[in-house]
């Protein structure tokens, strides 16, 4: 039988969330995490952050406020 995880083998990529610590955000990470991907989740919650980091253990959580622009790189 046909398998949703079968459609794309995400192993050895990398995603990048912006918002990760909504009810969306939160769900896409587990999801990309469970198949085997390296996720990074920014948020400006730093509490939240951790939350997340203790529920979901292969995960990258990065604390910032991606409009205020002295935390922004050229």
């Amino acid at each position: 039988m046909y398998k949703h995880t079968d459609l794309f083998n995400l192993n050895g990529s990398s995603t990048l969330i912006t918002g990760g610590t909504g009810a969306i955000g939160y769900d896409i990470a587990k999801k990309f995490a469970e198949l085997g991907q390296q996720v990074f989740i920014l948020g400006r919650n730093q509490e939240k952050l951790s939350t997340i980091k203790n529920e979901i253990k292969d995960i990258n959580t990065i604390q910032v406020e991606i409009t205020d622009e002295s935390q922004q790189k050229d």
